[in-house]
């Protein structure tokens, strides 16, 4: 085993360009603390490799079951399903999945779900991958297979607009695709999707709101408890508590080393309302951190306002945008196109029984979820 392969918590690792500055300061960070600092519900063996000059961040662990799904198999799978399946309509539908949901708890356990090696694992909602070339797709999970022979390898959040190249290079080396979540990706390069009525009246919005608009360099310490409490009122009370739990530390940092780009929208009194935070790989781009004050009047329209902040952005820039999964009829009607998003699962490496009930969830996700992800939009 070529030990190598890891990178150490010092500076060495500003010398790769694989990804921008801003995003290497993160890397830095976790890799030199434990991301629990910064993450409340995350715990993880944080990691960061090199393949020839390229560097990718890497999640291992083994079991932690009360953890966030951006590390754990069994939360995405199990405790995250619970939240997401009170949004179907269908009250028959529920009850089925429910049901399923119980009787696979402990026989996920029972088969080590999350003994795992996420492999550029952001620890965000949507990880974005920088260009990988099929040899060193291959020499990464040659390595990572000799380092944990006992540990799954995943490629988490690939659809097959933004990953095709990727996708088709981690097939011819056997990995399964198993479906996770269905998101919205926003190609200005295709689709104009500013000259949607929708987004037109969103546009009116921004220009006759008596917001004011912060930009990055705006923002400053006072605001980092706010914008905490922001995002925790739209992400873990209307969403799921199992969605990354940002903390005063992550927004300080992600701020001050800006490997998240933020803006918001002050109200009269200065106070500050919502918030939206992207970064960017290559010429796509996605939002982690959003967050808005939900008890203030819908007419107030500040979830429409941060959208088409940021979908004004991505088509000034000419970026393509990956805009996560939820809020489906907004996005669709705004001209977001639905796309199913996949893990990349290899096994290849591992006992037979292991690799059996991989392809056992394989076909559970990809013949009975994906279908319901398509019909109910999640």
């Amino acid at each position: 085993m070529d030990n190598n392969l890891f990178v150490q918590a010092d500076h060495s690792i500003f010398k790769f360009k694989t990804f921008s500055n801003e995003l290497l300061h993160w890397l830095h960070a976790f890799r030199h603390e434990n991301p629990s600092k910064f993450i409340d519900n995350i715990q993880t063996d944080f990691q960061i490799i090199k393949v020839n000059k390229t560097i990718l961040p890497l999640s291992v662990n083994n079991k932690e079951y009360q953890n966030s799904y951006v590390v754990s198999p069994y939360t995405a799978f199990i405790l995250y399903s619970f939240d997401e399946i009170k949004k179907i309509s269908n009250c028959f539908v529920r009850i089925i999945l429910k049901t399923l949901i119980l009787l696979f708890d402990k026989f996920f356990k029972a088969f080590n779900v999350n003994r795992v090696v996420m492999i550029n694992n952001w620890l965000l909602s949507t990880n974005l991958y920088p260009e990988l070339q099929a040899q060193d797709v291959k020499q990464i999970i040659t390595l990572l297979s000799q380092r944990y022979p006992k540990h799954v390898l995943v490629f988490r959040s690939l659809n097959g607009y933004s990953n095709a190249t990727l996708i088709s290079n981690l097939k011819k080396l056997g990995c399964i695709l198993s479906a996770s979540r269905q998101v919205y990706v926003f190609d200005p390069s295709k689709n104009n999707y500013l000259k949607r009525n929708n987004c037109k009246n969103d546009l009116r919005l921004l220009k006759n709101s008596s917001y004011n608009v912060v930009e990055h360099d705006a923002l400053n310490e006072n605001d980092y408890q706010r914008i905490v409490e922001l995002y925790n009122m739209l992400y873990l009370e209307k969403y799921s508590v199992y969605n990354p739990q940002f903390n005063y530390k992550f927004i300080k940092l992600a701020h001050q080393k800006r490997f998240l780009t933020m803006m918001g929208f002050r109200n009269s009194n200065g106070r500050l309302d919502g918030i939206i935070g992207y970064f960017k790989v290559g010429n796509i781009i996605t939002a982690p951190l959003v967050g808005y004050d939900i008890h203030l009047p819908k007419e107030k329209g500040l979830y429409r306002l941060l959208m088409i902040y940021l979908l004004k952005k991505t088509k000034e820039e000419n970026l393509l945008l990956n805009l996560s999964s939820g809020a489906s009829g907004f996005k669709k009607l705004r001209g977001g196109q639905p796309h199913i998003e996949y893990s990349g699962i290899y096994v290849k490496h591992l006992p037979l029984y292991s690799r059996l009930f991989w392809r056992f969830l394989q076909l559970l996700t990809n013949y009975i979820a994906e279908p319901i992800l398509k019909k109910y939009e999640l």
